[in-house]
């Protein structure tokens, strides 16, 4: 493998370098339209004449004098050209051929300041009143149009040098045809605009990288370095001249050759061996130094700085290879592909300079590569230092390139190497875990047999104590429930120093958990005659914490305060901080020492006494760090002997509910948050020597409610633990069922389902949560609750029992009065779930017979209805018959009576009566037909007021009679309103006919505050009460229907009547209407 390295480290040198010669031929070829010809405009070639000194001019006109002229050529070469400093005057005559070109133009490059004449008349002036303008002729060209018909005239310049030019020195001077010069310019300037834009977008990408990564200097000198090389680019283009007079600008690029120079010793600086940093260093602060020199005398005076760049060079030439041998030196040692890099981009820089400089200073070489090279003479040769600066500037970006490889490489070993410690990490992390909450457990196990055991003892469960006997066995409780809280501690600690605890955010009353604690304090305090205070106002905003993590603050800090306070008070007192609510605990005991403030902080330090008054030390660091988990800030205040102030903050809740006591309660309910009996824990005798505080043994009532009569199931190996929880449950109609691995309980199970299961996690066979899950694929949680007892604290397994269906989750060492009070609750729940479950299937039963007896009823219902409607159909049929043909046969009647009494007068009219009689009866008969067509069709709409016309005029022609009627303006009308007003016409007419023998009608329909009034009164006899036919039966229940009113009465019965009559009969009907 070691012989391939050389050849894979040039290999990509070489292709570098083939490319950028393809490049260049690729490039030559494209702007100049191929090889066969040079594409560069035809200059006319002049012979001048010259002469020193000032000529007459006159109101922009030459005059006319003696003076000397000679060839331009002789007269510069001579003595008195050489020296010659000042004006002097250039003349020729303009070719007589100037007409065939399409735009003559007098082209005029690197002068600064002439004026150009026509046959004696100024034409032109550039610069001839400025005064030392800040400017360089390197670029400078102008253009003056020549007029096409001055072929034969003489055209004269007025050339006036700097006072520090001598020698008569003229840049180019020609005629040419205006665009074919302009395309020659565009020519040679693109590849100085693609340089440009490629210095500048290396300087903008140097320069973000400068930024992104730690603001590396080597970034900041490598786009220092392409700034300082894209400025003479734009610079020293022709074409930028388009776009105004920019020669101040150009005038200008002299100075990026100092800073190109810092920017590159800067660079080399970064990237050599350090002991050749300090040697870069003084060469950079000195050049450094020059540069600025430069700036100024570029300002203040052009011959200065043209000097002082020129002397610059000097400096560079001779301290070039003072930096640069030991940089060959070690690089020709170390022979890698940066040294090839930067040597590539040396020489690259070295022939561009050599290159251009040579063309300076020998002129000859000029004519000579313009014969034998002319496209590289054309093309090249002005832009070869620009090129051998983008050859450098690429050669430095390949070595940055090559370093940022390496460091990527770098990095990814680095990265590769942190994975794989941070996978160790992990795994120690889990192991640690593992290892406390094995330890816990193993620690918890014994400590729940001592505690339980002795407060058995303490309980009378082995029968009455002396009182040394029960004196000492408190002080095990004591002792036990200390070591307890030392172990939680250790835990929380651990816990919170690698973030695994996770807060159960709530709103809180903050008075009322100060009130709990302070009652827990209450006996204590009030043994060593100090008063609490409870100053925390009742308006105070809800807080947003964790109700069990704060009530621990609470007790680290009032606990403390109790302990280090032998009299007087400890007064807690709260304000709202902003969006913050600061609470403080202040004592008047013995203080802590200002330099101990901090040290308390840490883990196992205390105060000074506070050893011999027991304790770890971690209730303070474990009250801070959950104090920060919460997003607040403790500090602590005091002096000796003038007591303490513990302050914390916690974060205000944005909504305070009802809801939020009410989980409060509910936690009171379940004895994570209530008033300790001291008496039953033994924590009394324990806070003498330690603050009275335990994060899952906080002290509550001992349950006083009657458990009813059921089966325990315990499951557990320890035999201490079957004890422990046997003397505890002694005393209760419980039922105990023991088992001591979970294949034996599963199987118990199935003998006889107990009513509760106390099951421990780890177990011999199979641990207890997939016992859990086992017994949740046969019973629900309803019907067989599981409490799970464990010394496993932590919260992912609580989750995990959860998840394998418990109800609830006891942690070693548990009290007497928590054990008793979650069984009894969970036996009432499943009780009382039983019993719901039984009422619901009895209401259930009920539901089903009420049902039962409902469908029977709605069958019934059904054939009523069904009866209704047939016998409703045979009356509507019955109405629709008499509303059509008995108004119809009334009327035949009376025509038959009245013709057979006509006929036994032997009055001729009776045949005329009885020919109408028959009509009548035929129309009878039409009126069946239509009805029975009528009701095939009866939801069919008609119109109500033609109607009624119809029938009072065919009423008032076949009977005779006198019938006035009119008909306001009425509403919208439904069909059932129109067919019950219809109907009651014609049954009123039909009636009154009939019955009334009356011989005028009168008629009214009219609509007045959304009623319909319909009248309809007669001569007639009197309306005398009597039972209603069948006609007027039917129009009754028409009314009805349509919540209307009907009123039938004789006319002299009525108070008020607008149509008041001495007799007759009045019917009278009212709708309403929408």
């Amino acid at each position: 493998m070691t012989t391939k390295r050389p050849a894979s480290r040039f290999t990509g040198l070489t292709m570098f370098l083939l490319i950028a010669f393809g490049c260049m031929l690729g490039y030559t070829y494209f702007i100049n339209g191929g090889f066969d010809r040079l594409s560069v405009p035809l200059l006319r070639g002049l012979k001048w004449e010259a002469v020193q000194g000032m000529l007459p001019v006159q109101n922009d006109r030459l005059q006319a004098s003696d003076a000397n002229w000679q060839p331009f050529k002789a007269l510069q070469q001579s003595e008195p050209g050489r020296s010659h400093k000042g004006e002097f005057w250039m003349r020729t005559r303009i070719p007589d051929d100037v007409a065939a070109l399409r735009d003559p133009e007098l082209f005029v490059m690197h002068m600064k300041a002439f004026e150009v004449f026509v046959d004696n008349r100024k034409i032109a002036s550039f610069h001839t009143d400025e005064q030392r303008p800040l400017k360089t002729s390197i670029v400078d060209w102008h253009m003056v149009p020549i007029p096409r018909d001055a072929g034969g005239q003489m055209l004269q310049l007025r050339i006036m040098p700097e006072d520090s030019d001598s020698g008569m020195m003229v840049g180019m001077i020609t005629i040419a045809e205006a665009a074919d010069t302009l395309i020659q310019f565009v020519r040679n300037d693109s590849l100085k605009w693609i340089l440009a834009a490629c210095f500048f977008f290396m300087s903008v990408i140097s320069i973000g990288a400068y930024f992104l990564h730690n603001r590396d200097p080597l970034y900041f000198y490598f786009s220092l370095l392409t700034v300082a090389a894209g400025f003479p680019c734009v610079a020293l283009t022709y074409t930028l001249q388009f776009y105004g007079d920019w020669s101040h600008i150009t005038y200008y690029y002299g100075v990026c050759i100092p800073v190109g120079t810092v920017a590159v010793v800067g660079i080399f600086e970064r990237l050599t061996e350090p002991d050749l940093h300090r040697r870069f260093r003084i060469s950079r602060y000195f050049m450094l130094v020059f540069t600025a020199i430069c700036a100024i005398t570029a300002y203040g005076n052009p011959t200065w700085f043209s000097a002082f760049i020129y002397l610059y060079l000097i400096i560079i030439v001779l301290v070039v290879p003072i930096l640069a041998l030991p940089m060959i030196v070690r690089y020709r040692k170390r022979k890698d592909g940066e040294a090839a890099w930067l040597a590539t981009g040396i020489g690259a820089i070295v022939i561009g300079f050599t290159i251009h400089y040579a063309y300076f200073f020998f002129p000859g070489l000029g004519p000579l590569t313009r014969q034998y090279a002319p496209y590289f003479y054309f093309y090249w040769v002005d832009v070869s230092s620009i090129m051998g600066v983008f050859m450098f500037v690429l050669s430095l970006g390949m070595v940055l390139i090559t370093r940022l490889r390496s460091v990527f490489v770098q990095n990814q070993a680095i990265s590769a190497d942190l994975q794989e410690n941070n996978r160790r990490l992990q795994e120690l992390d889990r192991l640690k875990d593992d290892f406390l909450a094995n330890t816990s457990h193993e620690l918890r196990t014994p400590l729940q047999g001592i505690i339980g055991l002795t407060e058995s003892l303490l309980d009378g469960v082995g029968g009455p104590l002396q009182r040394k006997v029960r004196d000492n066995l408190e002080l095990v409780v004591s002792s036990g429930k200390r070591l307890s809280r030392l172990i939680n501690d250790l835990l929380d600690l651990s816990k919170l120093n690698h973030q695994d605890i996770a807060l159960e955010l709530a709103a809180l009353p903050l008075r009322d958990s100060v009130a709990l604690v302070l009652a827990a304090f209450e006996p204590i305090a009030a043994a060593k005659q100090v008063r609490l205070k409870n100053d925390v106002q009742p308006d105070l905003p809800f807080v947003m914490a964790d109700a069990n993590r704060l009530q621990q603050i609470l007790y680290n800090l009032i606990g403390n305060a109790v302990k280090f306070t032998d009299s007087g008070e400890v007064r807690i007192t709260a304000r709202l901080v902003h969006r913050m609510v600061d609470l403080s605990v202040h004592d008047t005991g013995i203080g802590i020492p200002e330099a101990k403030l901090w040290d308390i902080r840490e883990p196992f330090e205390q105060a000074e006494g506070g050893s011999h008054r027991g304790g770890t030390g971690l209730g303070l660091t474990i009250s801070q760090r959950l104090v920060e988990l919460h997003g607040g800030k403790l500090s602590m205040e005091s002096a000796l002997g003038h007591g303490t102030t513990a302050s914390f903050t916690l974060p205000i809740a944005d909504v305070s509910s009802v809801q939020d006591v009410q989980v409060v309660q509910s936690m009171q309910a379940y004895g994570l948050m209530t008033t300790m009996n001291y008496a039953a824990s033994g924590v009394e005798a324990g806070f003498e020597n330690e603050p009275a505080y335990s994060g899952t043994d906080s002290p509550a009532p001992v349950w006083r409610s009657e458990i009813s009569a059921a089966t325990v199931l315990l499951v557990d190996d320890e035999p201490i633990n079957l004890q422990v929880v046997k003397n505890y449950l002694a005393g209760y109609p419980l039922r105990l069922i023991k088992a001591t691995n979970g294949r034996e309980a599963l199987a118990l199970l199935e003998q006889q389902p107990p009513d509760l299961v106390l099951l421990d996690i780890l177990l011999p066979d199979m641990n207890g949560y997939d016992v859990c899950r086992t017994i949740r694929e046969r019973h629900d949680e309803s019907s067989l609750p599981v409490i799970l007892l464990t010394a496993k604290g932590r919260l992912s397994d609580m989750l995990t029992g959860f998840d394998a269906g418990a109800n609830d989750y006891i942690v070693k060492p548990f009290a007497k009065h928590e054990l008793l009070a979650r069984v009894g609750i969970q036996l009432k729940l499943s009780r009382f779930t039983l019993e719901l479950e039984q009422m619901v299937e009895a209401r259930t039963a009920d539901l089903e017979q009420t049902t039962q007896r409902l469908r029977e009823s709605i069958r019934e219902t059904a054939e009523t209805l069904s009866e209704l409607s047939v016998m409703e159909e045979r009356n509507r049929i019955s109405q629709e018959i008499h509303d059509h043909v008995g108004h119809t046969l009334t009327t035949s009647i009376v025509q038959m009576e009245a013709a057979k009494m006509l006929l036994d007068r032997g009055d001729s009219r009776g045949l005329e009566k009885l020919a109408l009689s028959q009509q009548l009866v035929r129309k009878g008969l039409d009126d069946i037909r239509e009805s029975v067509r009528m009701m095939k069709r009866q939801a069919a709409d008609f119109k109500l007021e033609p109607a009624m016309t119809m029938l009072l005029e065919q009423t008032k022609e076949a009977a005779g009679l006198e019938i006035d009627y009119s008909f306001g303006k009425l509403p919208q009308l439904t069909s059932m309103h129109k067919k019950a007003l219809y109907h009651a016409l014609k049954e009123g007419l039909t009636n009154g006919i009939r019955h009334g023998r009356c011989t005028r009608f009168r008629f009214r329909l009219a609509h007045e505050g959304g009623i319909i009034t319909f009248a309809l009164w007669n001569d007639g006899l009197s309306y005398q009460q009597s039972a209603h036919g069948f006609g007027l039966q039917t129009m009754y229940e028409r009314v009805s229907q349509l919540d209307g009113k009907l009123q039938l009465t004789s006319s002299d019965e009525r108070e008020e009547h607008e149509e008041h009559e001495e007799r007759g009969c009045l019917l009278r009907i009212e709708l309403p209407v929408a």
